[in-house]
């Protein structure tokens, strides 16, 4: 059994307050369980993963897991320093992202924690830690998953990741800019939705908005709905909420996905702490 909870759906900022209260208000991450597997794997680390960190470590039992950054936009790192089980000896993570501005994996996360941006460095991690530069293409884990990384249309150096569990395909995206009319991206995208059984994707312009918007790096939420209904997904997660996007402003785009007649079999907008469970 294959559990995906949300830790995070919010992008850009995390926005606590009494109108984000039913969605969330913390930014990117979700965690893919597997069974009663030590193992975890965190999608991203905005501060969603923080509160996930300190459910971990308040059991007795060593952890390992790893942690796939598509890019260092602060509100897919920003949990990072906070988060509890790096600390601790008896855990084991590895992290990995793609190049940024011609740093690695290790050289970007030691700038997160800089002395001018952070008290305490990543000297201060405690438990077993290797980071990985991401590469774009299908790597095989021997916890018996594999990732395929492929480039985002976003601003630096982003990826969108597909992963295979047995039969079972999540892809998760949550910072894209589809654009419908582009041939090329349409039917690369296609290829990487098809047949998928949970798509996790950025759904922080609606196509109103996304006009005053064009080349910011974000998808409206209408045009994932259709090309995922097009490629034949399950279920279908829209993620990164936008800051100014209030509980009733996401009711009402919910309520206007739950009407459209190309649509996934399952389309919601993602809820912070909301759980799904596959068969693997």
């Amino acid at each position: 059994m294959i559990r995906i909870e949300f830790l995070g759906v919010r992008g850009s900022v995390p926005t606590p307050g009494r109108q984000t209260l039913a969605y969330g208000g913390n930014t990117s991450g979700v965690l893919i369980s597997f069974g009663n597997s030590p193992h975890h794997l965190f999608l991203d680390a905005g501060t969603g993963i923080v509160e996930a960190g300190n459910r971990l470590v308040s059991r007795s039992e060593a952890i390992e897991g790893r942690i796939l950054i598509t890019h260092a936009h602060s509100d897919h790192i920003q949990g990072i320093p906070f988060f509890k089980p790096l600390y601790q000896p008896q855990h084991q993570f590895s992290i990995h992202m793609p190049e940024q501005a011609g740093q690695n994996c290790e050289q970007v996360l030691k700038m997160l924690m800089a002395p001018a941006f952070f008290p305490v460095s990543t000297d201060a991690f405690n438990a077993k830690i290797s980071y990985e530069t991401q590469q774009p293409g299908t790597t095989a884990y021997p916890e018996g998953y594999s990732v395929t990384s492929l480039k985002a249309n976003h601003p630096g150096n982003t990826f969108m990741y597909k992963i295979r569990i047995g039969d079972t395909d999540i892809v998760y995206c949550p910072d894209n800019e589809f654009i419908p009319d582009d041939k090329a991206m349409r039917s690369s995208m296609f290829d990487f939705f098809e047949g998928c059984d949970l798509v996790i994707h950025d759904s922080h312009e609606s196509r109103l908005s996304y006009e005053k918007k064009r080349g910011w790096g974000h998808s409206a939420w209408e045009d994932i709905a259709e090309l995922a209904y097009e490629a034949g997904v399950n279920q279908l997660y829209l993620t990164h909420h936008a800051p100014e996007s209030t509980d009733a402003d996401l009711d009402q785009r919910q309520q206007a996905l739950s009407m459209m007649t190309r649509r996934p079999p399952v389309a919601l907008f993602a809820r912070e702490g909301q759980t799904v469970e596959l068969n693997s």
